[in-house]
């Protein structure tokens, strides 16, 4: 198998655990209701602490691959 079709079919697997996990989060207009800043940070980090992680770790991950295609080999 070519590193080609494994990158895509992990780009695949990863996009689809991405949905999942972003999927299963609330609209954030559920929590715009809640009067107090304890409160608020309670959901953020109950709720939506997944969703968040996941998009920092897909942001890690383009910055490292737009750095290791800028790249220039020096030989």
């Amino acid at each position: 198998m070519s590193f080609r079709v494994l990158r895509g079919v992990i780009a695949i697997a990863f996009g689809l655990l991405a949905y999942t996990f972003i999927s299963g989060a609330p609209f954030p207009s559920e929590i715009l209701w809640v009067p107090n800043v304890d409160e608020i940070g309670a959901a953020l980090f109950k709720i939506y602490g997944v969703p968040f992680e996941v998009a920092s770790l897909i942001i890690v991950v383009a910055v490292f691959a737009a750095i290791y295609l800028v790249r220039r080999d020096v030989a």
